[in-house]
C-alpha cells in the first residue's frame, strides 16, 4: 500500500502483511500538496517503468476473469481505475516490461482496448500470434 508516512515525510510504500495492530482514530488530516498522482509519475521516471492505461470493457469480461483480473492487478503495476460512463474501466499501471503484461492480458483480450503505450499493442499481437500458430 503507498501512503504518506508522517515519520519521514515522504509517500511510502507499505507491506500490509507486515502490520501487527490496527487501531481506529477519529484523527483527520488536512489535505497535502504533495499527491498520489505526483508520487507514481516521479516513481515512473524513477525506475524506468513505462505509463500503461488499459480500457476495461465489463460486459464482455467472463465474471470469472474480471475477479482474476482484480485479485492479480497489482501483481502488474497497477496504479488506479478510472470508471467510464459506458460501464468500461480504465485502469493505468507503472510497468517495467511490456511482454511481462501482455501475457497477463491475453485472457481478457476481447474485452480490453490498449490505450497507452501502441507498443503494447504490438507486443499482444505477436503473442496472439504464436499462440494461434501453435494451435491452429
Amino acid at each position: 500500500m503507498v501512503a504518506y508516512c508522517r515519520l519521514r515525510q515522504s509517500f511510502r510504500d507499505f507491506r500490509l502483511d507486515r502490520i501487527q495492530h490496527l487501531t481506529l482514530d477519529t484523527e483527520t488530516f488536512a489535505a497535502r500538496p504533495e499527491t498520489l498522482q505526483d508520487y507514481w509519475a516521479t516513481e515512473a521516471k524513477r525506475r524506468s517503468r513505462e505509463k500503461v492505461v488499459i480500457r476495461f470493457r465489463r460486459t464482455e469480461v467472463l465474471p470469472a476473469l474480471a475477479q482474476h483480473l482484480l485479485d492479480t492487478r497489482h501483481q502488474y503495476g497497477w496504479m488506479h481505475d478510472q470508471s467510464q460512463a459506458d460501464g468500461s474501466v480504465d485502469m493505468t499501471f507503472l510497468v517495467g516490461s511490456l511482454p511481462y503484461l501482455a501475457t497477463w492480458l491475453i485472457p481478457y483480450a476481447s474485452g480490453v482496448t490498449i490505450l497507452e503505450p501502441p507498443a503494447l499493442q504490438q507486443h499482444l499481437r505477436e503473442l496472439a500470434k504464436r499462440v494461434y500458430e501453435h494451435w491452429c
